[in-house]
């Protein structure tokens, strides 16, 4: 079941917006940008920035019924449009300027990618559709002089099949768009909106952010001592033998905000960050690392007012016991939580956290925020 706070408008709308968060983590689709939907489009749904050799077009179709015949009605629908609209030799009918990139031949349309929300059942199925592409620009370049660059374009078929492969590798857009397919208890980082009252100052919406690496700037660290940013902070979490960070300090003093922070960082970096509720069952994270991460897909886990949450330490074990015991090549996750000074000077031991028994350190090395 789709997310309802993404489905905007319309199916069409929300399909076009999810093609544009997936592809534009693609090297081809650097730079991709989504035109509005309901509009004047040319056609194009998506593209990349223009380069020295053209760029990269998308045209996205929302069909609800799978099969070749309903995407194929669905393309032919766009040639005639096409056909009407990029064939005059002057240029487009008045009041069609959109199909103007169309024309370009000194930087054009390299590629051309059709996409489209339902499946088709085989390969042989996709490469009858990307045939008839082809043919239609190349018989648009053979009778028309002033298309011939359409000769050179590439053409891509991209069905939901082909998409589902793809969000495999981006599993932070699956939990945000099928919130069904997340642990119970796991909350994309940028998903929960900014509360009411105290809580709401962990946003920049209320209290904009004053981070350590601009603090650091005005007071360096004295002499013999290193104080970490932010960046730092997120590195000790790729380093050998490390599974977490406790954020230790008084009541007030900015452990969240320092906490969600390095995850807003994670998250522009590529990574998965997600929020650990107290719903969330530690048991389900083998399950969790064995149908969804890979290498490329770094998961951050952060736990706030980890005194508070009695699940805690099984989480944590949880974690490391992937590294030591589940011998999945596939799992590769780390947590931040946070308490207060109090709470972490009560017996708890973090050896008891370390990643493997060869660890000479701490897996979860306590900063003071």
């Amino acid at each position: 079941m789709l997310n309802p706070d993404l489905v905007q408008a319309d199916l069409a709308t929300a399909f076009q917006r999810f093609t544009h968060e997936l592809l534009m983590q693609e090297p081809a689709c650097a730079g991709l940008h989504n035109f509005p939907t309901g509009g004047k489009d040319g056609d194009i749904d998506l593209y990349t920035d223009l380069n020295s050799t053209g760029f990269l077009a998308i045209q996205c179709k929302m069909i609800g019924k799978d099969g070749l015949k309903p995407a194929t009605d669905r393309w032919q629908e766009d040639a005639e449009t096409l056909t009407r609209n990029i064939t005059p030799t002057d240029g487009p009918p008045s009041g069609q300027g959109q199909y103007k990139p169309w024309y370009r031949a000194d930087s054009p349309i390299h590629t051309f990618i059709f996409c489209v929300s339902s499946s088709l059942v085989n390969l042989s199925q996709r490469k009858t559709l990307k045939k008839q592409i082809q043919d239609f620009f190349q018989d648009l370049s053979s009778n028309h002089p002033h298309l011939a660059h359409l000769a050179a374009l590439k053409v891509e078929v991209l069905d939901w099949l082909l998409l589902l492969e793809k969000l495999k590798a981006r599993l932070y857009l699956a939990f945000r768009w099928f919130p069904g397919a997340r642990p119970p208890g796991l909350i994309p980082i940028d998903e929960t909106p900014p509360p009411t009252g105290f809580h709401a100052y962990l946003y920049d919406e209320r209290l904009p952010y004053y981070g350590r690496a601009e603090y650091l700037t005005c007071a360096p660290s004295p002499a013999g001592s290193t104080i970490p940013d932010e960046e730092a902070l997120l590195n000790v979490l790729t380093e050998p033998g490390i599974s977490g960070l406790i954020l230790k300090g008084g009541g007030g003093i900015g452990k969240s905000r320092l906490a969600l922070e390095i995850g807003r960082l994670a998250r522009k970096y590529g990574w998965t960050v997600l929020l650990v509720s107290r719903q969330f069952n530690p048991r389900d994270l083998e399950k969790f690392a064995q149908i969804y991460l890979r290498p490329e897909l770094p998961i951050l886990l952060l736990v706030d007012y980890v005194e508070t949450q009695a699940s805690f330490a099984d989480l944590v074990e949880t974690i490391n016991l992937g590294w030591s015991a589940w011998d999945y090549a596939c799992w590769d996750g780390v947590f931040i939580g946070d308490c207060s000074t109090s709470s972490c000077e009560s017996p708890v031991d973090l050896r008891r956290f370390c990643r493997c028994t060869a660890c000479a350190r701490s897996a979860c090395p306590g900063v003071a925020a």
